[in-house]
């Protein structure tokens, strides 16, 4: 009888024990401190390449080639999101008309690079959309948990 209080009770502290092990699983917040976007950039890319991630410590590092369409058109950085319930990290590069009422018929190519920095842990998705070019998804590969 005395072995089997003695064995309830080591499965009552183990349970408690995995319970607080759990516990320490929930995601930290990750929040977007700092964002610089350079076009004009040697990114060895071409138009038809679809934009490139990087992961480097608290940033993320996206490089790329697409079309802005006319001379009318300018390279626009939309404001990064973050996605804490899909932990998905959103940046999307468009055109933005310049204002301009004439316009040469050129299809006009922007080079960039866009760094984003973030205060806790990195997205466990990267997901990049380019207005007129590619798209593309990155995983961290990094359990971000606190």
């Amino acid at each position: 009888m005395h072995r089997r209080t003695v064995l309830a009770g080591a499965g009552t502290a183990l349970s408690m024990a995995a319970a607080g092990c759990l516990g320490s699983l929930e995601r930290r917040s990750t929040e977007i401190v700092d964002v610089e976007f350079e076009t004009s950039v040697d990114v060895g890319k071409d138009f038809d390449d679809d934009p490139a991630v990087g992961f480097e410590g608290d940033e993320i590092h996206v490089t790329g080639r697409y079309s802005t369409g006319n001379a009318c058109y300018d390279a626009h950085l939309s404001e990064p999101t973050y996605d804490a319930d899909a932990d998905e990290l959103r940046i999307r590069l468009a055109r933005q008309h310049d204002g301009s009422d004439e316009c040469d018929d050129l299809a006009e190519m922007v080079s960039y690079r866009v760094v984003v920095r973030l205060e806790g842990p990195q997205p466990g998705i990267v997901h990049v959309t380019e207005d007129m070019g590619g798209e593309t998804r990155a995983e961290s590969g990094l359990l971000s948990f606190g």
